[in-house]
């Protein structure tokens, strides 16, 4: 019998520190990206501070925020190319509205940041760097590049156009700048009697009630220059997560299905045990209503080990690069809450045993 993994889970800031500075250190290996809640409490001691929980010892605070932001809810996207170098994003909500459109730059592991983009009316929905020059980001589903660091960007190609086509949701692009995909959804007219028969829900269907939006990944091998359509699902919804290992490893989700490349062959991974009786995966469960779940974040460590986190409460493991899951476990058994109350909305492991978890609690 295998030894299931380990994770620790924080509802607080405590968890997602360390999986913030576990992917500080580990930078260098594979620009790995951090996305952390509670941000303005980062600093190790005002942490432990506030949580009463002793922090691993490994952690220590390396800078300040570039700013003192004080709201209801902040959250960052952060990430390190190596040491010295990292961009921050954030999203702030409090009772005045919404600053989302920032991004600060650091040269010197964090003690010191840089603005070097801002307009608060536009969303920064995700970025990625693959070196000091070159990275993208997206606002609002519309694609931008830089090759100077952030300093100044441009309208990018993207196979989704900005405009009632689809929705650019993810991407993700190799260090070589040429390999890369972006993922979303595109609208398709609807087949049969789906619209008048209620099936295609109204979040999925067209500004003019013609066509329903499908789960769609596109795959560039050229920067960007050229696109090919890797796959489009047969069901309604999008895909809104992209965790690429290589050129023919990964694996994505979203309310159109769970999906792992194979072969460089997008399949839609079986939500059913193989072989076994009730053999259901609930941390595959896609729901569309009340309430409404579905995959919420995903986290590989190589070709074939991953963890999966849906809404639900459910977390589920694969050890063959996606095609087949197991859940583990039940957040809510763990955060002691009803369900649909609580989830792991960030999933940190360092190794196929030992990770971390963030859990998220709603209010009734």
């Amino acid at each position: 019998m295998k030894c299931p993994s380990r994770l620790v889970v924080g509802g607080c800031v405590a968890a997602i520190l360390a999986m913030v500075v576990a992917n500080v250190e580990s930078a260098k290996r594979d620009h790995a990206t951090a996305i952390a809640s509670d941000a303005n409490l980062m600093a190790a001691g005002a942490a432990s501070v506030q949580t009463g929980i002793e922090l691993d010892p490994r952690i220590r605070k390396v800078g300040d925020l570039p700013e003192v932001l004080t709201s209801e809810y902040f959250a960052c996207q952060l990430q390190f190319i190596n040491e010295q170098e990292g961009w921050l994003a954030v999203l702030v909500e409090s009772k005045i509205g919404t600053d989302s459109g920032r991004l600060w730059r650091t040269r010197d592991g964090g003690n010191t940041w840089e603005l070097i983009y801002s307009n608060p009316a536009n969303r920064i929905a995700q970025f990625q760097f693959i070196n000091s020059k070159t990275g993208w980001m997206s606002i609002e589903g519309q694609m931008f590049k830089t090759t100077d660091g952030g300093n100044s960007w441009q309208p990018f190609h993207q196979p989704i156009p900005h405009d009632f086509a689809g929705q650019v949701f993810a991407f993700k692009f190799l260090d070589d700048g040429k390999h890369g995909w972006v993922a979303g959804g595109i609208y398709k007219p609807f087949a049969g009697n789906d619209q008048e028969d209620g099936y295609a829900p109204t979040r999925y269907t067209s500004i003019d009630m013609k066509k329903g939006l499908h789960g769609a990944i596109f795959q560039t091998t050229d920067g960007g220059q050229s696109w090919r359509q890797r796959f489009v699902s047969k069901e309604y919804g999008y895909i809104g997560e992209l965790f690429i290992i290589n050129e023919i490893t990964g694996t994505a989700f979203g309310s159109a299905g769970v999906l792992y490349l194979q072969k460089r062959v997008w399949k839609v991974a079986p939500s059913h045990y193989i072989g076994a009786e009730d053999s259901r995966v609930h941390a595959l469960d896609i729901q569309i209503g009340m309430p409404t779940f579905e995959p919420y974040t995903i986290f590989q460590i190589d070709e074939l080990t991953g963890w999966l986190s849906n809404n639900n409460g459910f977390l589920a493991k694969t050890e063959d690069g996606g095609r087949t899951w197991r859940d583990l476990l039940n957040a809510n058994n763990i955060l002691n809450r009803e369900w649909p109350m609580g989830f792991l909305n960030n999933l940190y492991f360092k190794d196929a045993v030992d990770g971390f978890g963030r859990g998220f609690q709603t209010t009734a």
